[in-house]
C-alpha cells in the first residue's frame, strides 16, 4: 500500500484560486448542487453537516492508521511522534495508539 493521497476529482479551484469541493463531491454525497451558481439546490441541514464531518473524521482515521501501521512494518520502529493540528483530536490519537502497533506514541 502506498502513501495516502487525495482524489483530485473531488476538489476544484475557483477563479481566485480558492480550493473548494467539486460537483462530483456533492453528487457522491447525494447533495444536489447547481453547477452554474455553485450553490446548493436544497438547504443543507445541520445534521447533514454533522454527518459529513463525522464521515471525514472516520475516513481520516482509517487512512491514517492503515498508513502508519504499514510505515511501522516497513521501518520497524517502536515509537511514533505526532505533531500538528490534526493530532489535537484525542479520538484520532487514541485510534492511532490502539490500531497501529507502536509501543509508545508521543503527541
Amino acid at each position: 500500500m502506498g502513501p495516502p493521497h487525495l482524489n483530485t476529482r473531488y476538489f476544484q479551484r475557483d477563479f481566485a484560486g480558492k480550493l473548494s469541493f467539486s460537483d462530483e463531491f456533492y453528487r457522491r454525497l447525494g447533495i444536489p448542487c447547481d453547477a452554474e451558481t455553485q450553490s446548493f439546490t436544497q438547504e443543507p441541514t445541520i445534521q447533514r453537516g454533522m454527518n459529513i464531518a463525522s464521515s471525514l473524521e472516520k475516513a481520516t482515521e482509517l487512512v491514517l492508521t492503515e498508513w502508519l501501521e504499514s510505515l511501522r512494518n516497513q521501518i520497524g520502529t517502536k515509537c511514533l511522534c505526532l505533531a500538528g493540528g490534526l493530532f489535537l483530536n484525542p479520538l484520532l490519537v487514541a485510534a492511532v495508539e490502539r490500531q497501529t502497533g507502536f509501543e509508545k506514541t508521543f503527541v
